[in-house]
This record gives structure tokens, C-alpha cells and sequence, in this order.
């Protein structure tokens, strides 16, 4: 059993996660080949994009599906967009996440690393 959307964002902005593995499966292989683009700002208006699947392993592909493991921070302030779903296609999106994301344990190792440098 799944959640709502409104669900899934009340948990992401109460909750931030770590997101390990991102994978879209489709109905049709055409539907693969439209990007899928993930966006996360900071609070200091800091922008990171990165196309889902862009780079894909030939050895690894399979039709209807695509699987990305770049990992990026899923709050209030992330953004997945689907530039177009094609007529009579089913697409889901599934996230898999690795850890919860803990701003001060990050503000902390960055720091860290300023005083190693």
C-alpha cells in the first residue's frame, strides 16, 4: 500500500531523506527516453540539477526502465519533473532511500573539512 502526494510531501518537509537509487518504469520504452529532471535548492538559493538516467549502462538496460543512483537530498525544496508523459503510458517513480538527512551532522562535517584544509 502506497501514500498520497500530499502525504509524500508532508514527510519529505518534516522528515528530509537521503535518496540512494531513483528508478522510472514505464509501460512504453518511448517514454524512457523523455528526460526526468531532479532539482534541489538550498535555503541560500543554491541550485543542483541532474537528468534521471542520463547516463545509462548498456549492459544494465531494460526495456521500460530506467535506474539512476545518484544520491540527493528529497525536502520541501526538491523537484522532480516529468517533462512529458506520453499518451495512453503509465509511469512510476520509484525513490529508494539510504538515510534520513540530518542538517546538523551535515553543517558539522563541513565544517570539518574547512579546518582540515
Amino acid at each position: 500500500m502506497g501514500i498520497t502526494y500530499i502525504e509524500f510531501l508532508a514527510q519529505s518537509e518534516s522528515k528530509p531523506f537521503v535518496v540512494g537509487r531513483t528508478e522510472i518504469i514505464s509501460t512504453t520504452n518511448r517514454q524512457c527516453d523523455i528526460p526526468v529532471t531532479v532539482t534541489h535548492r538550498d535555503a541560500d538559493g543554491h541550485r543542483k540539477d541532474f537528468v534521471v538516467g542520463q547516463n545509462v549502462d548498456p549492459y544494465q538496460w531494460q526495456v521500460g526502465r530506467v535506474v539512476d543512483d545518484t544520491e540527493y537530498v528529497m525536502d520541501g525544496l526538491t523537484r522532480i519533473l516529468f517533462r512529458q508523459i506520453l499518451a495512453s503510458t503509465t509511469a512510476t517513480l520509484r525513490i529508494y532511500p539510504v538515510e534520513e538527512f540530518n542538517a546538523f551532522e551535515f553543517i558539522q562535517k563541513l565544517k570539518g573539512q574547512q579546518h582540515a584544509r
